[in-house]
């Protein structure tokens, strides 16, 4: 048995900040459709949606001759749809459901009800499905907490189908707990409402698919679908034609790179990423450049451009004058003292740091913010920071 698993294609929505010669194939409905390519070719038993199928009700006509297209497509080829509700389309979903044909579409946990289906193919009972579809656009409460069907234990795989806000304390996206999903005796887990995608061992292993297609700047990285057999762990497939990226680039010269060098040096990014298709990039420039003026016309011949699948949306200058330390001793006592400090931390001071850095990372009001590393870099940036400014007002006082 193979399962075809993603949730939020958001039907109907069109994803923003691409150039308008990316704007027709970047659209939704034909991600669906490639979905529905994959799950031919894949010969899957089931293709399954977790929430949010269609972006909103006012995308409701949009959505319908796509979905139905598909679906005979599916039908043609005896692979049954499951799906459920989610925030955006709790209300449109139903409507959509009664125009399509019953017996090949399922919406599993109709009106915020678990819900078990057994699903079959050919007359074979291939795995028993749970899932919990949001009964309206808003859902405050766990639905972890209601009541549940029977596990019945008869051999069959056991799949759960649910869209809602990952260990959110307060949501109106039906906030959950996932130790709840993985205390269920479950193989896995469909998850939908986050569009940047995860997978977590188990068992029961919890996979968030993503979104197969990113629709902004903020689902940054590679998305896909995912497929299931019995015995192993979802794998990708069906890769997006289109991402979104941010990128960093340091200048490890002082010299400010010509347009072309700044191209060479974001194709390199691009061949370390192993990304294919098409990329829409946000890029940040880091370093120091002893001449802003030359740089910032560099960057300016670049921004906007779409060269060669690579649209280059946005580009944030970061860089600063090199410090002259040299120069730093003569603007005053306070920048002599910071220009020695600079040229070397004192060990006491920098173990203070450590220890200061370890006591912040135990602290549980710090729990999932990224771990502090070493002190003295962070510590460096900021005195060259003031040391700039002291030297910039001593300059200007002169």
């Amino acid at each position: 048995m193979k399962l075809l698993l993603t949730a939020d294609l958001h039907l109907g929505r069109s994803p923003t900040r691409l150039p308008a010669t990316w704007q027709e194939e970047a659209r939704t409905v034909n991600a669906w459709r490639r979905l529905v390519d994959a799950a031919l070719e894949e010969e899957v038993d089931a293709l399954l949606i977790c929430g949010d199928v269609v972006d909103s009700s006012n995308k409701f006509w949009e959505a319908v001759g796509p979905l139905e297209e598909e679906i005979r497509r599916l039908a043609q080829a005896e692979i049954p749809l499951v799906l459920s509700a989610g925030n955006h389309d709790a209300d449109v979903l139903p409507q959509l459901l009664q125009r399509l044909p019953k017996d090949q579409v399922i919406l599993l946990g109709a009106q915020g009800r678990w819900q078990r289906h057994t699903l079959q193919r050919h007359g074979q009972e291939l795995l028993h499905l749970y899932g919990w579809s949001f009964p309206s656009t808003q859902y405050p409460e766990d639905p972890t907490l209601l009541a549940q069907p029977d596990f019945p234990d008869d051999g069959l795989p056991r799949l759960g189908m649910l869209h809602g806000d990952p260990d959110a304390k307060q949501s109106s996206y039906a906030p959950y707990l996932k130790q709840r999903l993985r205390d269920m005796p479950l193989d896995g887990w469909l998850l939908g409402h986050i569009h940047a995608p995860s997978l977590e061992d188990g068992p029961p292993w919890l996979l968030m698919p993503g979104s197969p297609q990113p629709l902004d700047p903020g689902e940054p990285g590679p998305h896909s679908a995912w497929t299931w057999c019995p015995g192993e762990l979802p794998q990708p497939i069906c890769p997006a034609r289109q991402h979104y990226q941010r990128w960093d680039l340091t200048l490890q010269e002082d010299q400010a790179p010509s347009p072309s060098e700044l191209l060479g040096l974001i194709q390199q990014a691009r061949t370390e990423e192993s990304l294919s298709g098409r990329i829409s990039l946000r890029l940040r420039i880091h370093g120091t450049v002893r001449d802003p003026q030359q740089l910032q016309e560099s960057l300016q011949g670049l921004q906007g451009q779409e060269i060669e699948n690579l649209y280059i949306e946005e580009i944030e200058n970061l860089t600063q004058i090199p410090l002259d330390l040299e120069q730093a001793q003569q603007s005053g006592p306070l920048a002599r003292h910071l220009a020695n400090a600079l040229q070397e931390l004192p060990e006491e001071l920098k173990s203070q740091l450590d220890q200061l850095r370890h006591d912040l990372t135990e602290l549980r009001v710090f729990e999932g913010l990224p771990a502090l590393n070493d002190s003295a870099p962070l510590l460096r940036q900021q005195m060259e920071r003031l040391l700039r400014q002291v030297t910039t007002e001593s300059k200007g006082a002169s």
